[in-house]
This record gives C-alpha cells, sequence and structure tokens, in this order.
C-alpha cells in the first residue's frame, strides 16, 4: 500500500499535468465539489503557471489587502516531482534559489533538479494520520486503491457515504500536531531569514497541509489578520476543483472533501498553539526558536515598505 498512500496526497495536485493557464473570476470561484472556499474568492488571483504541479502560487491574499509581500520572493507549491520541460525554464527564469520540500516520501518522487537551485533541504513531517487511506481499514484500502487506479470512483465516494465520515473531525488531530514539528519548521523559519537564499519554493505532496502550516506562520510573523490566512489556506480547495474535476464527475461530493481541507483544520493548530505556548509570538520564540532579528530579517525580506 505504500505506493498507494504516497500517491493520495491531500488533493490529486500534481497527479495530472495541465497546460499555463488563468483561470477567468467567475469560473474559478464555482464550487461544484461544495468544498470550503475563501471568502473573499472573487478578490483572488488563481492562475495555474505550471503544467506538472497545480498548486503553486505566491501566498494568495486579497489584492486591497495592506500588507503586501514582495514580488517574486516566496512561492508555496504541491509536488515538483512531475515538473514538464517548460515547467523548468519558467522556475529558473524566476530564478529559484532555495527549494523546501517538507515530503518523506522524496526518495519515490524526487524534486525536478533546476540549475538556478543553490539549496535544497528536506525538513521532512510525516503525513500519517490524515491522509486519504486513514478513512479506510487495511482491506478495504486495498479494494480502494485498485477503484482509484481503475476509475471507479463512484464505488470509492458510496463507501465514504455509508461510512458518514465527519471530515473536519478526522483530519482536525493532524493539524493538531502540526506546531509539534518545530524543529522542521524551525528550519523553513531560518532560511527565510537570509536574504541570499531568495527566491524560495516550499512545498510538501498536496501544497495544503504541511505547506499550508508553513505558510500560515509566514502570515502570522509578517502582520496578517486571521481572515486573510483562512483565505490563503483554503485557496488551496481553489485550485484542487481542476484536477479534481479531471479525475472524477462532480456529483462524487465525498470524495471531493475527503481532499479538502476545512478552516476548522488551522483552526485546530491555532489551539494547539495558544495551549501550548499561549501566543503565536512565544511559539515563534520558544518553539522555533527565532529570535528578534531574524523575525526583522524575515520582515525586512519579504514585506513591501
Amino acid at each position: 500500500m505504500k505506493k498507494v498512500l504516497i500517491l493520495l496526497p491531500c488533493f490529486l495536485m500534481g497527479f495530472i499535468n495541465y497546460g499555463q493557464e488563468t483561470i477567468e473570476q467567475n469560473n474559478y470561484c464555482a464550487n461544484p465539489f461544495e468544498v470550503n472556499f475563501p471568502e473573499n474568492c472573487e478578490k483572488l488571483n488563481i492562475n495555474y503557471v505550471l503544467e506538472g504541479a497545480d498548486n503553486f502560487r505566491p501566498i494568495t491574499v486579497a489584492k486591497n489587502s495592506e500588507i503586501k509581500i514582495k514580488k517574486n520572493t516566496l512561492y508555496r507549491a504541491d509536488a515538483l516531482n512531475q515538473l514538464t520541460t517548460k515547467d523548468v525554464a519558467y522556475l529558473e527564469n524566476l530564478g529559484i534559489k532555495t527549494v523546501i520540500d517538507f515530503r518523506t516520501e522524496t526518495s519515490d518522487e524526487p524534486d525536478v533538479k533546476l540549475k538556478t537551485v543553490k539549496l535544497w533541504m528536506n525538513p521532512g513531517i510525516s503525513e500519517d494520520g490524515g491522509g486519504f487511506m486513514s478513512n479506510f481499514d487495511d482491506e478495504t484500502g486495498k479494494m480502494v486503491g485498485k477503484w482509484f487506479y481503475s476509475g471507479n470512483f463512484h464505488k470509492i465516494d458510496s463507501i465514504l457515504k455509508a461510512k458518514k465520515i465527519d471530515y473536519v473531525t478526522q483530519k482536525s488531530d493532524k493539524y493538531a500536531t502540526l506546531p509539534h514539528f518545530t524543529e522542521e519548521y524551525s528550519i523553513f523559519m531560518k532560511t527565510l531569514a537570509d536574504k541570499k537564499n531568495y527566491p524560495i519554493v516550499f512545498h510538501c505532496q498536496g501544497g495544503a497541509t504541511r505547506t499550508g502550516f508553513a505558510s500560515t506562520i509566514v502570515m502570522k510573523l509578517l502582520g496578517y489578520a486571521d481572515e486573510d490566512i483562512y483565505n490563503d489556506f483554503l485557496a488551496s480547495n481553489v485550485y484542487g476543483v481542476k484536477p479534481m474535476k479531471a479525475m472524477f464527475p462532480e456529483d462524487l461530493k465525498h470524495l471531493a472533501k475527503s481532499f479538502s481541507v476545512f478552516k476548522a483544520h488551522l483552526q485546530s493548530s491555532f489551539k494547539t498553539i495558544e495551549r501550548e505556548y499561549g501566543s503565536f509570538d512565544n511559539y515563534l520564540q520558544k518553539g522555533l526558536k527565532l529570535t528578534h532579528k531574524e523575525i526583522l530579517k524575515i520582515k525586512n525580506n519579504l514585506l513591501v515598505k
């Protein structure tokens, strides 16, 4: 089941390749699978710029946000193991210098190498505990794996419906543990403090869970409101619609929700930080071991003044 576990990430991103495309505003905010979308969806720029990675993007906030991140500094993404020749050229043209991969499954699906990258880091964080396959016992999981690769998605959806799974609760436990990976996220944040490392791409498999929390840390440090942070987090659901529509019909709501993230997931991470550290500032300083000087450097490296 190892291969199935690896290839069934939080989303189907990285599973199918697409041409470069910018989705029109009135199309990308359509929500056929009825998953959680950002409250300001119509104000976001959804731009599929890579053929082999669907959730590659800058941190996604409203156009009128008072806090702005410098262009071509920081990007978040899903797996970079299926990049096409065009994708490689695009990323090398951006001058990407650092890639931070939060996956533990890198030996099975290594990133495509970029000539411009000077630093590649792998502070791996396990995806165990909240993934798609955790919905099933071992025996059922074997059948689900076969159905998935044979395209029998209606069968999988019917099983998920019968199990009456609460996807919010089912994944919240995983998100509650993410703040515990202090060493891994400390490596990430300290890398952001060094100006010579930019532009930087950080990613995991689907670009939603491990990467989503990393993006949250950055946004909280930079002073974004929680509403903006939730919108960036839920934007992964918007980017997830296209690969899901390419894989299975829109009536498979249960299957789609099992690949999606919810606002409550990130709230469970916040609760862990509040309970164990008292405040986010304490988490930065005591958990991630960031000095005041490093925090200022990150802000200077990223914020438009």
